[in-house]
Parts: structure tokens; C-alpha cells; sequence
């Protein structure tokens, strides 16, 4: 059968006030995997809250800083602003069908930056748009933090890194509704079991502090994070106690974050030396000398600087980048290091709404950036899509547009669910990660056991509901008014057909037949 999306939360709330980021061994004695793969991430900023939730400054911000600084270091990236409930969850199991389709040994990064609270042992993101009134509602209006550790404990990376910045005061407080999330802090999540990589956890704050925004447009902890991660040579756990220490010291210790987890193999955002084991000689560990100058040059406002780079790695992958940084700058008016055009660029870059990038476009056509717009544009406006099923009679519907499915079909990028369907098969439903370029996906469909007859129980897997196989044939559903008890909805009395047999649970589904 097909569960509603919600059927993977669990219901755990609290008041949120801590950046987490997670990440833990799967098994502390067995030697950790080589983190040398495919980068990929996720980066979700929500701040644009309404109805009893304060708005938040920096959440939105504080996403755009990682999302640059993550690109920068090798990252393929996936943003979010002010996701509701359907785009958020979408866009984790997205996350999670691109870190199993990109191989071996790589490295997973998960940023949430917005409202965020538990309760009962659970951490729970805020959607924009979230109606929580009470209680009730959270297992069906939030998004657990939960499920992000569970497609990530599903795919084959090396190493897995979530970030959640929730670090904000009960966000009901003002409402009224303190009893929702009463308590400041997220609570530790357990590692995920089964998981084949290592999974590592730090706080923003401590247990009861309160992070701080600080007095830019992005929170400390972010604007230090990403200032760490871009250093070179510095390994992954230096980079939680560089940025733990400026918190530190810059809030005179009101805000300290620590960390806990391990990691027991090497890996660096911004290697200077090879990221590998001694002896190896895997030619994709060797420095990369361009990235590590860009990394340094990039936020410069020296033409000087910009110019040598160019000189000295005419071929590097940077090199656009910086002939619009020169551009730019060789434009801008004296003492002014930002050309119009270029402060435009950097609000809209990751935006998916293809009318602004058009009108960008149109307003700044000899801008250095129009060649980056104009490709985003196509991207937006979608790569082809295929879907190959077994059995090819395999009929298939994408259930997140209205359009009919045709193969090499043009969709945006972004994450689809596809449904295959045949006579004889089980339905089966993927999510799909689609980027930028043609994505092809192929779905096998599994034979329905034959066999069974009327009375048989079976289950389709350990985990699942014990079914019973009824038998076709025609019953009265309802109560006649003259029957004790009655209640108004149990009426009228009138006669089901079945005509064919089918299969029901035995029993209720409990939380655990829900959770698997």
C-alpha cells in the first residue's frame, strides 16, 4: 500500500535554540571509509514566518553564505528559501535519492537554518506556513529532523554532516502557546542504525545558551563555520574548534558551542596536501593549488590580485568567476567595490523563479553575469526526463505535476515522484532527483505473488502488516435507523460489491509498521 508522506515522522517537540550538526561512526572499532567521493548538499534557509511565529533576520542569509561557501569547496548544491511543509520533506528525499545515485566514499552536508523545536527524544524543523496549534498537529505540519539522518544512513557516503541552525527562544512564546516547545535546546539524535558511513554531531550553543545573530546579516556561528571551512589544510574537526573558538570569544563565552561525534579517517572542505591514506596515489587527492588561491582571493576587491590568478590558472574552474569579480570591479565607481549589476546577482543566483532571472537579464545585458543567468534559465526551464521501466507496458505518472508523462520530457530541476504501475506488478513509487542536465531513471516492478487463496496471510516483508487475503462478493454497509447506538454518519443502509479478492491488515498499523 502507499503511505501518506507523514507516515515517516515521529511526533517529538521542544523549543529549538541550537545549530546541530550531525554526524557519528556507525560502528566506533571499524576504521572509517575514505571521505574522498561526490560532495553533495542540501541548504534550506526559513525566515519569512507569519501567523504567531516570529519572522527570523538571518535564517535566509546565513543559507546563502553556506550554499556560496559549499560550491566553492566542490559541493553540488540544492537550495531552498522559505520552504513550506511539501517542499521541504520533497526535498530531502531528493537529497537522499542523489547521495545513493553518486556513488561510494562521498561526503553528505545537510544545512537548516530557521525555527526548529523537539519533544520526546526528537528534533522537528518549522516550515513557513507551518499551522501549529497544538500538539496534534506537529506530526503532521513539521518535518523531522529524523528522516534526514535516515536517507542519509541509506546511501553509500563516507562521512555525513547536518547542519541544523535552530537556534532561536521558544518560537511560541508570544503566541501564548508555551507549552508547545516549552524547553530551550535541541536534543542529542541517536545515529541512525545500519548506516554504512560515520555521522558527526556539533551544537552551536550549549545545553540552555541561546545562539546570537551578532550584528551583521548573518548569526555568528554560520559567518565563523563557513570562515573555517574555507581554510586550507584544515581538517574537519579543526574546523568545529576554530569556528567553536571565535563564537567563544565573541560573545565572551554566552555562547559556546561544542561538539561530539568522531571521525577517524582525514578530511578537509579546503585540502592543501592529499586527503588520502600514505602510500596511495589516487590522482583526484592531489592539492589543487587554484582552488586553495580562490578560496583566499575571492571576497578581494584587488584587480591586482584577480589578475594573477587569471595569469597563473587560465584554465581553472574559477576563471569565469573571477573575469566577473575584474569586470565588476574595473567598473565600479571610486571607493564603491560593488558594481549594481553585481549586488543584484548575489540576491538573485540561487533564486528558481525564472521571471527574475529574465528580467535581470533584460535590466543588465552587458553585465558579466548575464552568461551565468541566462544558464540558469535554461536550467530551470528543464532537462529532459526519462523513465525506463521493467516491464516496459509499465505505465507512468509523475505525481507532483499535471502534465501526462512523455519520454525526454522537459522539467525543471528539482525533486519528482514517479509512480510505475502495471497489471500483474506492484506499484512502485521513487523520488527522483533531477538537476540540470537529461536525468534517465529506471524502475523495476516486482511480479505479485500468485497463489494465494481466500483466508491466506502473508506479509511483504518482515516489517510489514500482517495482511489476509478476503474473498470477492457483496455486503451491507451501514446501520438501519432503529438500531441501538446508532450514530448519524452509519447511514443509509445499501449494498458493496467486490469483485475480485483482495487483501486487508489483520490488525491496526502500529507506529513501528508506520516508522519502517
Amino acid at each position: 500500500m502507499t503511505l501518506p508522506v507523514h507516515a515517516r515522522r515521529r511526533v517529538a517537540l521542544l523549543s529549538a535554540c541550537l545549530t546541530v550538526l550531525a554526524s557519528w561512526p556507525a560502528l566506533a572499532e571499524a576504521p572509517a571509509p575514505e571521505a574522498s567521493g561526490a560532495r553533495t548538499a542540501l541548504v534550506v534557509g526559513n525566515g519569512a514566518y507569519a501567523d504567531g511565529l516570529p519572522a527570523l533576520r538571518n535564517p535566509v542569509n546565513d543559507a546563502r553564505l553556506m550554499a556560496r561557501t559549499l560550491r566553492a569547496l566542490g559541493f553540488q548544491v540544492t537550495m531552498l528559501e522559505d520552504a513550506r511543509e511539501d517542499d521541504l520533506e520533497s526535498a530531502v528525499l531528493a537529497f537522499g535519492e542523489a547521495l545513493r545515485g553518486r556513488g561510494q566514499g562521498g561526503v553528505g552536508f545537510f544545512y537548516y537554518a530557521g525555527h526548529g523545536v523537539q519533544w520526546r527524544g526528537g528534533n522537528y524543523l518549522i516550515p513557513v506556513g507551518a499551522e501549529v496549534e497544538s500538539e496534534r498537529h506537529l506530526r503532521t505540519r513539521t518535518v523531522s529532523a529524523g528522516l534526514v539522518l535516515e536517507e542519509m544512513r541509506d546511501a553509500p557516503t563516507a562521512l555525513n554532516i547536518v547542519v541544523l541552525d535552530a537556534c532561536r527562544d521558544n518560537p511560541w512564546a508570544a503566541s501564548g502557546k508555551r507549552s508547545i516547545g516549552g524547553e530551550r535546546g535541541l536534543t542529542r539524535m541517536d545515529v541512525p542504525t545500519g548506516s554504512t558511513g560515520s555521522f558527526y554531531l556539533a551544537y552551536s550553543a550549549a545545553a540552555g545558551q541561546a545562539a546570537e545573530d551578532g550584528d551583521g546579516g548573518n548569526s555568528r556561528y554560520t559567518r565563523a563555520l563557513a570562515t573555517a571551512m574555507g581554510t586550507a589544510g584544515l581538517e574537519l574537526e579543526g574546523v568545529f574548534k576554530e569556528a567553536g573558538r571565535q563564537v567563544a570569544a565573541a560573545t565572551g563565552s554566552r555562547q559556546v558551542p561544542w561538539v561530539e561525534g568522531s571521525w577517524y579517517g582525514q578530511f578537509f572542505f579546503a585540502p592543501s596536501r592529499p586527503a588520502v591514506q600514505p602510500g596511495s596515489a589516487s590522482p583526484a587527492a592531489e592539492p589543487d593549488p587554484a582552488t586553495e588561491m580562490w578560496l583566499q582571493i575571492r571576497e578581494q576587491g584587488d584587480v591586482g590580485t584577480l589578475e594573477r590568478f587569471l595569469r597563473e590558472y587560465p584554465d581553472s574552474q574559477y576563471r569565469l568567476p573571477a573575469e566577473a569579480r575584474l569586470a565588476v570591479l574595473r567598473g565600479a565607481p571610486t571607493g564603491q567595490d560593488r558594481h549594481p549589476a553585481e549586488a543584484a546577482w548575489r540576491q538573485i543566483e540561487t533564486t528558481t523563479d525564472v521571471r527574475i532571472l529574465e528580467r535581470f537579464v533584460r535590466e543588465f545585458p552587458g553585465s558579466p553575469f548575464r552568461l551565468a543567468a541566462e544558464a540558469r534559465i535554461a536550467a530551470l526551464r528543464g532537462a529532459s526526463f526519462t523513465v525506463r521501466a521493467e516491464p516496459p507496458s509499465a505505465r507512468i505518472r509523475i505525481l507532483d505535476i499535471n502534465a501526462s508523462y512523455q519520454p525526454e520530457m522537459k522539467l525543471p530541476a528539482g525533486g519528482y515522484r514517479v509512480e510505475a504501475s502495471a497489471e500483474g506488478y506492484e506499484t512502485r513509487v521513487d523520488t527522483v532527483a533531477h538537476g540540470g542536465s537529461p536525468t534517465l531513471h529506471r524502475m523495476t516492478l516486482r511480479k505479485v505473488e500468485v497463489g494465494l487463496k481466500v483466508g491466506d496471510r502473508f506479509q511483504d516483508c518482515p516489517e510489514c502488516p500482517e495482511m489476509v487475503v478476503v474473498p470477492a462478493g457483496s455486503f451491507l454497509m451501514g446501520s438501519r435507523e432503529s438500531e441501538k447506538g446508532r450514530f448519524g454518519r452509519e447511514g443509509p443502509v445499501h449494498r458493496v460489491s467486490l469483485s475480485a479478492p483482495f487483501a486487508l491488515g489483520v490488525a491496526e498499523v502500529t507506529f513501528a509498521q508506520w516508522d519502517a
